[in-house]
Order: C-alpha cells, then sequence, then structure tokens
C-alpha cells in the first residue's frame, strides 16, 4: 500500500504535500506560459506580412513560457501562421527542459496546431477552436530530495505578459500518438505510449469531457470522463470510466470543493474481467483466473479514503467488508473481509495454470541458490490492520474450514494476532507471532500448533498415505513449536510432535548460505515401527535405478547426489524403538548428508535382541575427496543375539561360548578400501585385515588369525563336555586368509589345534562350484578327541583328509578318509541340496571299534569309571516330539561295509547293509554279519510318511558267542555257551517315548551247550544231603554260590511284547543237576527289570527250589540269592528229628516253623 502511494501520486490526498504543489504549479505554469505565448503569437501573426518575421520572435516567445514555467524552452522548428482559410498557428519542436542539466526534459512536441475562430479574434478574444499536439512526451521525474516549495500569490499563478493573462477559451484539444513517463525514485519507469485523446470545454469553468486510449504495459488502457461546471460553492458532479486490459474501474459521484480541500462521495466499481493480465501490468503476476469485481461507497478527503460496505466478488465466491485509509504523517489502513465460501479447486487449477507457462526449464542436477533477498524494512510511518476471515475452502475433494487471519502493522512492527484453519480430518492449524526488519530482513518469531484427530483423513487428502499402513496407524497427531525466521533461513524450536502414542521433542530448522543446511533434531520416546514397515510410502513414480549407486562414488562424472542443493543434519535419539517384534533401545543417529559426503558422528544401538551396535566415520562421494574412514563395533554377553536375530532357537548352552565383541575399521577409498576387523568369543579372536576391492566390485584379499589360549576352553564354548582331568591340549593357533570376489571366493586354513595340525583350503568357481580339501593330522589325535569328550575311552594317531567338489545344490565327496587309533573310516558319494537332501554313496572301514561312539567320561564321574545307570525312563527316552519333516527331507542309498566292527571282546566280522531312503520311508536292509562263531542278519525300517514314526524291526542272531556278548572274563558269573535271537517287533509315535512304550511283538532265546558260570548245582545237590547241623546249610549254599559252574544243555525262553514290555514266555532248560525255571519282564519305557528264577535241584526231591532275583536297569542288572526256602526245609527237618515232641517238629508247620524262622533271622538267612 505505501510503495503504491510513493509510486503514484494521489490525485486527491497527494495533491496537498509540498512535492505534488510543485508539481502541478509547473504544469500550470507551463499551460499559463504556452497561453500567452499563443497570444503573442497570434497578435503577431496579424502584423507578420507587414512588420514581423515570426520566427525571429522565438527566443521571446520561449522567454514568455521560461517566465511562467521557470523551465528552459527552445523552439526548434519554425513558427508559422496563416489567416485564410482560417487563421492557425503552427510550431514545430518544443522542448522544456528539466529543473537541472542532468535531469530529464519535462516535455517535448512534435508539433503544435492551433486552429482558431476568427470573428471572435476579430474582437480582441482568441478562441482556440482546437489545439493538436502532435507525439506529446511529458517526464514526471521524482527528484531525489523534496525541494523546498516557495510561497505563490494568485496574482503570479494567473499573470501572464504584461500581469495578466490573456483572454483565451479553447473548445477542443486532441493529442496525437501522446506519451507519459514517471521515473520514480529506486522504481521501474512507467509509461503510457500511444495516448490519443480528445478534450474539450464550453469554458475554463466546464463542463468538461475527456475520451480517449493508451497503451500500458503493452495492454489498451481507455478513458471516459464527465466533470461538470465549475461553481463555487456548489457540487461537482462526475462520472469517470477507465478501462485496461479487460478490466474497468467505474466511478461516479459528487466531488466538493471547500476550504478544507475537495471531498468526494460517491461510489467506485471495479470489474475485472481478466485478473491475471490486470495484475500483470503491476510486475506481479497473480495466477488468478475469471471474473473478479469491488464495489463500494466511496468517501474520501484529504484526510481520510473509506470504502464502505464493500462487496468484493472472486468468481461465484463473494464477501463483504470495509477499508479505510486514514492520511496525514502517520497514514493507517484498515481492511476487514469475510467471505462465506471460496472455490480452492478453480485458484489451484488457475495456479498450476500459470505455473506450467512460467516455470523455467531446470536441469535435473541443478542446485539450490544462495539465497539473495532485495532488503526489506516494514514502513514505520503507517499503522495497518487486517482481519480476514473465509468460512469454508472447497478443495481438492474437502473443505478446509474456518480461514482466519488477524494482523496488526504499528512502529514498524507487524503482529499476526492469529492464522488458522481446520483441515480434514479435523486437524486445527494456528500460527501466531509478530515481524519486523532487521539488519535488512524480515524476522518474524513465533507458535505453530497443529492437532489432529484424524491425521489418515489429512494425509488421504494430501494423498501421502502410505500404502498398506494398518487402520490402527496415523489415528492421532499433533505439533507444537516456536518458529523463527527471516524470509530465507528458520528454525521451529521447542518442538514437540506426537503420533500415534509416541513423542517426539526437538527443533528443526533451515539455514541458508552458499551450502544451505536442513536440521532436524528429535528425541522420541518411544516409536512402534512395526506397524508401519510394511506400508509403502506414497512417493511419486520415478525411473528404475540404473546399476549399482556405489559404483558413482568417486567417478570422473560429479556426485551421486549432486541433485542434492542442500545438506542434511539429521539427529534422531528414540529411548526404545520396536522392530520386528522387539525392543530396540536408546537408538542415536547424528549425522551431516551432504552431495560431498556423508558424515555420521555418531550411531549407537544400546541392545538390539542383546546386541550393542556402535558407528562412526566419514565417506566421501566426488572424485579427488571419497576417502573413507568407518568404525564399527558389535558386543553382547554372548551369541544368542545372533541366533534370535536369524529367527533360530540360541543351543541352551550358547553362553558357553563367551562374550562376543565385533570391531571393524574401514578405510580408503571406495575403489580400494582396507578392513581391519576383529570378531571375538570368549577368549577366542579371529582378526582379519586387508583389502576388500572396489565398494561396486568386491574382491577379497584378507589374512588373519585365529587364535585361543586353549583348546580345552575353545570346546567348552562350543558346547562340547572335555573330560575334566587329562593332559593340556595346548593354544589353537591358525592362519587364516579369504581370497577372491563373493562370487568365487578362496580360503585357506593353517596351523596347529592344539596338538594336530590343520591344513585346509576351499575355493569356489565363478560357474557356482566350490572345490574343498583339508587335512587334520596328531599324533595322539585319538586322545585328543577323547579329552575332548568325542570318542570313548582311543587313543592313537589322528588323520582325516577330506576332499570335496560341488555347486550350489550338490557336493561331491570324492573322498573323506579318517584314522583313529585303530579304527579307520571312508566315505564316498554325492549330497544334493533341494527339497529334499539326497546322499548317495558307500562307507567302508576295515576295522571300527565301537568304542569311538562310547563317549568321553562324563564329567559328573571323576574317577572315569563306567557311570552306572540311574534307572527310570528320565533322560533315557526323549518326549520331545520327532522331526517328521527332516525324516522326509531325507532320500538316497548308502551301501555300508565293515571288515571289522569291535566292542569290547565281541567281534563281528563282514558287516554288510544298505540304508535306502525315500518320502519319509528309511530302510536297514540285507544287514549281514559274521560273529566269530556266528552269524547276524535282519533288517530294520522308519516310516515317517504318516502323522508319526512306525518302526518295524526282524533280527535273527544264530551262533554267537555268549561270553564275548556279555563281555563276561574268566571266573566271572554268568551264562558262557552259544545263543541264538530271534525278534520280531513294531511300533509307533510321534517321539522316542511313545515309540519304545507302543513297541510290540515276540521272540525268542535259546542258549545251549554251556556253562551257568558262578554256582555249581550238582556241588550244591550233594552238599545238602551231608547236612548233619544248622551252621553247614548257610556254609554249603555259600560254597556253590562263590566257585564253579553248572553244565546245561539247553535255557530257552519265549519273549512276548506288549506296550513296551518284554515278558518272559515258558522259561525252560536242560541241565545238570537242577532245572531252571521262572517268570519276569523287562520294561523298556520304564528302564527297569523284574525278573523272578527257581532253580530245582534234583535231589532231594522235596527241596525248596533256589530263588534268584534280577532287578534294576536292564543294563546294570542287580541278582539277589533267595536260599532261605532251602535253609528253612533243613532246619526243620533237622529240628524235628531231635525233638519230635515239638509241635510241629519235622513237619515245617505251626510253632515249629515260627522257631525256625527266628532262629534263621539270628543266622542271618533269608
Amino acid at each position: 500500500m505505501m510503495s503504491a502511494m510513493r509510486r503514484f501520486p494521489s490525485c486527491i490526498g497527494g495533491g496537498y504535500n509540498g512535492q505534488s504543489i510543485g508539481r502541478r504549479r509547473d504544469l500550470r505554469k507551463l499551460l499559463i506560459g504556452v497561453g500567452a505565448a499563443v497570444g503573442v503569437v497570434v497578435g503577431l501573426g496579424f502584423a507578420a506580412p507587414l512588420l514581423v518575421d515570426l520566427n525571429a520572435q522565438k527566443p521571446r516567445i520561449a522567454a514568455l513560457i521560461e517566465e511562467a514555467t521557470g523551465h528552459r524552452v527552445s523552439l526548434g522548428g519554425d513558427i508559422r501562421f496563416t489567416l485564410l482559410p482560417v487563421p492557425a498557428v503552427s510550431v514545430r519542436d518544443i522542448v522544456v527542459e528539466g529543473e537541472t542539466p542532468d535531469a530529464p526534459n519535462l516535455a517535448t512536441v512534435a508539433a503544435i496546431d492551433l486552429r482558431l475562430s476568427l470573428l471572435p479574434l476579430l474582437g480582441g478574444v482568441v478562441d482556440v477552436a482546437e489545439i493538436r499536439l502532435s507525439k506529446p512526451t511529458v517526464t514526471w521525474a521524482e527528484p531525489t530530495a523534496t525541494p523546498a516549495v516557495a510561497p505563490a500569490s494568485a496574482g503570479n499563478a494567473e499573470a501572464g505578459p504584461g500581469g495578466s493573462a490573456p483572454g483565451i477559451a479553447v473548445q477542443r484539444v486532441v493529442i496525437e500518438d501522446g506519451s507519459f513517463e514517471y521515473r520514480p525514485r529506486g522504481g521501474d519507469i512507467q509509461r503510457i505510449e500511444t495516448i490519443e485523446a480528445s478534450l474539450s470545454a464550453p469554458s475554463l469553468q466546464g463542463p468538461f469531457t475527456a475520451s480517449g486510449g493508451a497503451s500500458y504495459r503493452g495492454m489498451p488502457v481507455l478513458l471516459d470522463l464527465v466533470l461538470g461546471r465549475l461553481t463555487p460553492g456548489t457540487p461537482i458532479g462526475f462520472d469517470a470510466r477507465l478501462g485496461l486490459a479487460g478490466a474497468g474501474v467505474h466511478a461516479s459521484g459528487n466531488l466538493q470543493l471547500g476550504a478544507a480541500g475537495p471531498a468526494i462521495d460517491g461510489k467506485a466499481v471495479l470489474t475485472v474481467e481478466d485478473a491475471a493480465a490486470v495484475t500483470g501490468l503491476t510486475g506481479i503476476s497473480l495466477p488468478l483466473a475469471g471474473a473478479v469485481s469491488i464495489e463500494g461507497q466511496l468517501k474520501a478527503t484529504p484526510a481520510a479514503i473509506a470504502l464502505d460496505d464493500l462487496v468484493v466478488a472472486v468468481g461465484e465466491a463473494r464477501g463483504s467488508g470495509r477499508l479505510a485509509i486514514q492520511l496525514g504523517d502517520t497514514p493507517s489502513v484498515s481492511l476487514k473481509m469475510r467471505l462465506p465460501r471460496l472455490d480452492g479447486d478453480a485458484l489451484h487449477a488457475a495456479f498450476a495454470g500459470d505455473a506450467s507457462k512460467t516455470k523455467p526449464d531446470v536441469p535435473a542436477a541443478a542446485t539450490l541458490p544462495a539465497a539473495e533477498t532485495a532488503a526489506v524494512d516494514l514502513p514505520r510511518g503507517l499503522t495497518a490492520d487486517v482481519d480476514l476471515a473465509i468460512d469454508a475452502v472447497q478443495y481438492a475433494g474437502a473443505v478446509v474450514q474456518k480461514i482466519a487471519v488477524v494482523a496488526t502493522l504499528e512502529g514498524g512492527r507487524l503482529t499476526l494476532s492469529n492464522a488458522s484453519a481446520v483441515l480434514p480430518g479435523g486437524t486445527d492449524f494456528g500460527l501466531s507471532g509478530s515481524a519486523a526488519s532487521r539488519d535488512g530482513r524480515l524476522r518474524f518469531e513465533g507458535s505453530v500448533d497443529v492437532a489432529s484427530d484424524n491425521p489418515r483423513a489429512l494425509t488421504d487428502w494430501l494423498k501421502i498415505t502410505p500404502e498398506g499402513l494398518p487402520a490402527d496407524r496415523l489415528t492421532r497427531f499433533g505439533l507444537t513449536g516456536k518458529l523463527v525466521t527471516d524470509g530465507v533461513g528458520g528454525t521451529l524450536g521447542n518442538l514437540v510432535v506426537r503420533l500415534d502414542g509416541a513423542t517426539a521433542r526437538g527443533s528443526a530448522g533451515w539455514q541458508p548460505g552458499p551450502r544451505p543446511v536442513a536440521m532436524l533434531s528429535l528425541d522420541i520416546d518411544r516409536l512402534d515401527l512395526d506397524g508401519y514397515r510394511n506400508a509403502a510410502p506414497a512417493l511419486p513414480a520415478s525411473a528404475p535405478a540404473t546399476g549399482n549407486p556405489l559404483a558413482q562414488i568417486g567417478a570422473p562424472t560429479a556426485s551421486p547426489l549432486a541433485g542434492l542443493g542442500f545438506d542434511i543434519a539429521l539427529r534422531l535419539a528414540a529411548k526404545s524403538v520396536t522392530f520386528d517384534g522387539r525392543d530396540v533401545k536408546a537408538v542415536l543417529l547424528d549425522g551431516t548428508l551432504s552431495a560431498e559426503a556423508l558424515r555420521l558422528a555418531e550411531f549407537t544401538v544400546g541392545d538390539f535382541a542383546g546386541l550393542a551396535l556402535g558407528a562412526k566415520g566419514k565417506l566421501g562421494f566426488v572424485k579427488d575427496a571419497t576417502e573413507g574412514d568407518f568404525e564399527v563395533r558389535a558386543t553382547a554377553p554372548s551369541p544368542a543375539p545372533l541366533f534370535a536375530l536369524a529367527g533360530e532357537a540360541a543351543p541352551a548352552d550358547v553362553d558357553s561360548l563367551g562374550a562376543l565383541v565385533l570391531e571393524a575399521h574401514i578405510t580408503g577409498k571406495p575403489d580400494s578400501p582396507v578392513v581391519d576387523a576383529k570378531l571375538g568369543l570368549g577368549d577366542t579372536r579371529l582378526a582379519l585385515a586387508g583389502s576388500i576391492g572396489r565398494l561396486d566390485a568386491l574382491n577379497f584379499d584378507l589374512k588373519g588369525a585365529l587364535s585361543a589360549p586353549e583348546l580345552i576352553a575353545v570346546a567348552r564354548q562350543i558346547g562340547l563336555t572335555p573330560a575334566p582331568a587329562g593332559p593340556v591340549l595346548g593354544p589353537v593357533d591358525l592362519t587364516v586368509a579369504l581370497r577372491g570376489v563373493p562370487k568365487s571366493p578362496a580360503f585357506e586354513l593353517k596351523g596347529m589345534l592344539g596338538p594336530a595340525e590343520v591344513q585346509a583350503s576351499a575355493a569356489v568357481e565363478t560357474e557356482g562350484g566350490y572345490k574343498f580339501t583339508g587335512r587334520l593330522n596328531g599324533a595322539n589325535g585319538a586322545g585328543m578327541l577323547t579329552r575332548l569328550g568325542l570318542t570313548g575311552p582311543v587313543s592313537g594317531p589322528l588323520k582325516l583328509d577330506v576332499d570335496a567338489v560341488g555347486g550350489t545344490d550338490q557336493v561331491k565327496l570324492n573322498g573323506l578318509k579318517l584314522v583313529l587309533g585303530d579304527s579307520d573310516l571312508s566315505i564316498r558319494g554325492k549330497i544334493a541340496f533341494g527339497a529334499t537332501t539326497r546322499f548317495d554313496g558307500q562307507a567302508t572301514a576295515t576295522r571300527l571299534d565301537l568304542a569311538l561312539f562310547g563317549g568321553g567320561a562324563p564329567a559328573a564321574n571323576p574317577s572315569g569309571a563306567p557311570a552306572k545307570s540311574t534307572g527310570g525312563q528320565a533322560g533315557r527316552w526323549s518326549t520331545k516330539p520327532l522331526d517328521l519333516a527332516a525324516f522326509r527331507r531325507i532320500e538316497g542309498t548308502l551301501d555300508l561295509a565293515v571288515d571289522r566292527i569291535v566292542s569290547g571282546r565281541f567281534v563281528l566280522t563282514g558287516v554288510a547293509a544298505r540304508v535306502d531312503a525315500a518320502s519319509g520311508r528309511i530302510a536297514v536292509s540285507g544287514l549281514k554279519a559274521f560273529a566269530e562263531p556266528g552269524t547276524l542278519e535282519g533288517g530294520l525300517v522308519l516310516d515317517a510318511s504318516g502323522d508319526a514314526v512306525a518302526l518295524s524291526v526282524d533280527l535273527k542272531a544264530n551262533g554267537f558267542d555268549l561270553d564275548r556278548v556279555t563281555g563276561r572274563q574268566g571266573g566271572e558269573p554268568g551264562l558262557s555257551g552259544s545263543g541264538a535271537l530271534v525278534v520280531e517287533l513294531a511300533g509307533r509315535g510321534r517321539s522316542t517315548f511313545e515309540i519304545v512304550s507302543s513297541l510290540a511283538g515276540k521272540g525268542a532265546l535259546v542258549a545251549s551247550n554251556g556253562k551257568l558260570q558262578g554256582i555249581d548245582l550238582k556241588a550244591l545237590s550233594d552238599g545238602l544231603a551231608t547236612v548233619n547241623q544248622p551252621g553247614d546249610i548257610v556254609g554249603r549254599i555259600a560254597h556253590a554260590l562263590k566257585s564253579g559252574a553248572t553244565d546245561y544243555r539247553r535255557i530257552s525262553t519265549g519273549l512276548v511284547i506288549d506296550k513296551g514290555v518284554i515278558r518272559l514266555d515258558g522259561l525252560a532248560s536242560d541241565m545238570d543237576g537242577a532245572s531252571l525255571g521262572g517268570e519276569g519282564t523287562i520294561d523298556l519305557p520304564a528302564w527297569a527289570t523284574k525278573v523272578r528264577l527257581a532253580l530245582q535241584l534234583v535231589a532231594p526231591a522235596d527241596l525248596p527250589a533256589l530263588g534268584i532275583d534280577l532287578t534294576g536297569p536292564p543294563d546294570d542288572v542287580n541278582a539277589t540269592v533267595r536260599s532261605r526256602d532251602i535253609e528253612n526245609y533243613y532246619l526243620q527237618k533237622f529240628i524235628g528229628s531231635k525233638l519230635p515232641g515239638l509241635p510241629g517238629g519235622g513237619s515245617g508247620g505251626g510253632s515249629g516253623k515260627a522257631i525256625v524262622d527266628q532262629l534263621l533271622k539270628g543266622l542271618g538267612g533269608n
């Protein structure tokens, strides 16, 4: 408003300041001077043919104009006067110079032609019928300083040559191809060109009419003016119409000339058909489309201007209000406007159309220029207030409601009391604050407040809702902050953002300069990312990326982020972040990203599934500045977090591996980075260092070492249970090398693994195949494995050679040869990977000692003696469900051939079998072996094709040595001879315990032609026949149990198996001096034996049987001899013969038996 008032002098209020008064007097003097000159020219014109040369009078004429105007005048052309047919005067090339030599000319006219009325002229009155000005140009230059205005009397103003103005009347003035130029101080030159006008008045008192046209900024301007007669004390009616570029202004009313100055009371109407064209004339491009109209009751005086009952229409929207302007030393402006509704879609279409016409072509990689703005100074000599309200704006399918702007300007400070609106989703937006000029910039300080009960509706309206975002996201949003900006840069401090239960506090900002910086710093209490992870951001479509972006780093061209015209300074801290169902604690990211480099000041994670992470460093992007320097660190109490992150269950003893520490330092350029990495697990360390090639084309050349102070500690780390006592195995000291590209790497391993020497290498070919060779060699490597708890008590050398080749889906085992003490094993074959794992091959051995599979000495038995079973099924049979899918994933064929299998003294030779697996069914068929003596044959099937595992066993053993099977030696009690066993059984279950508990079947066990070691039944029978006194009974039985043996021809029993319980059925025997009978069970699920045997001596015939009870775990049976019935028999017989009168004597019953029982207890009998 003030700039407009300064740029264009007011026709009403402005006429009373000193500068404008001076200009008006200049123009008035110019007109008076021209009138005087016209009178002289006319007077001289009549005498010219006889007395005067008119051109010789040009200095006099010019002097008259100069005296009247105060400006130098030059008349460059001839002055001509004609009398007939009508009197006329013609003057050419008139120039009125400016006030100073360097000022532009005030006016120039190519020609002035005057046509005079003859009869009035003869009476001494100059009546100008027409003045025609050809190509007049007036230049109005605003002086650099306001000149002092000397008071002028009315007489001076009206005086002409000789002290009075000539009597002149002008009927019509015609302007042809004129122009007007206004040169304001510090502003753009404004020009009105091609002025064509016709002005007429019967007299200088009016009435006046004017019409014509011109061109302003290439647009036509039309003017029609009617002004009533100038009668002192009477209002002057006026009607003015101005047309400009599709816009029209119509003002009508009365003009009152009074002592206080002119006053206007009327109506003003502005109608704009093409608003964009009109606003473009001012140099300000506003994309307004459609018709705009403004009308109101106009009241104006030199002190004030007011538009009451103001009505503004933009398209179909109409608003009402009032505009008031107070003039004077401190002008003030007050605008109050209310619009019930506004069509925002139409405005947006207009803006979009304007932008498409004016938007310059910007290269894709253009950067933001440094902020340069003209100095801004809010006027201190002006006060203003604005109260704007729009009830509703229809835009993009939604309604923005309650838009309000209330602002005041006073003393050079703009106060924004309220700028608010209700956006879709019930989103309240508010802004308030104040602005003032500081150092040539407008600085605003205020508060911003946003609150939404349904932010999803807002993001849907803005079309930025991520696709796939769950319904429980974007339910609440709030933002508050303190905004400070100078129009170029700014900060949003005390920032508080609330979203879906998360709260963030911090600041944001924009720092201008040669390299602008966008800043964001937030401290977040808790953020649940899982609800947002699967949502894709609603970003505009873009061309797919080509190639690896890392390849652009350091390239001869610009940075891969060259299009980033500003730096980004980001700091984010979160106490807790939920990611992938895990709570990530204490997250901090602090860094800067620019087109030249990424600078990571700090990145830390306090707890991510048990891992603590940290990183910092720098990476340059552009050529010759691509040096990188990054440090990464990860720690955890154990490797358990790695299993958790991989989605795998950690082993129960994973904590035994020790603390995890990973450190890596990456330096160098992207085309040749260098890595120095260290991985620690407890006391075990792996270090690798070297080059990894280009970031976009990795090529490893790393060397390092794998070390640990003691192999036993490493074994405990990986879950083994070394024997508690034994030799120290020594340290682990291996050199490691990794070379090649990711598609075809190669590694080498060499060094000492405790007492064993290790050498291994592997290489992957570019076609996806690989080759592996390895060797493990130790003079007492077998003892090392025993010490580590991997084998039973074996000793001797250890040699392992592996040669394998393969690809992504198969492995060919050319040879696996193992020598361990006296045992050896060789495996060859192929393994194919896919939906199933298939192995086809052969396993052979010349000697295989089953002690290898006995395990090391358990930690709970420091003596090293064989551990005794504790009985019961706990720990014996697992109740964990079997992995049926694992059975179904196994396919193939394995041919097994072992020359000699040794288990203690029991030896199987010529062992052969075939294992076939397909569709969840594993079958062992063709099992044959020789037992030296004896044979063994049979088969086994595991079928997991259904919903459980079905087991069936068919086993036949014949002619085997019982001593070798049972391990009995020398005079140890037991059964020797030749044995035969036939078993057929089946079971089904989901776990091992269920299968054992479901076993059912039958079998038979036969022992023949051997001895029952540890008891001589014939000697017992003979000894009992010669008992003479009670003490001999116990002694004879004890003697028979401690020495000797009993020959037998056959001992046999049937086996009935039901629900995992083996029941002896029909136990019978053929042996010397006695017969064997009895019954009992072996309960496999409970792992318990309960058998009662009875040995019936041949003589005497009525002698009770000698009982033997077998109890305890099947692998550690306890035998208890029951001889009390025999002892009771003899004592009763002995006492009865000596004391025949006693009750029960000799009969074994009654009170005599009670006496015997008491005696036996005293003797310690059973």
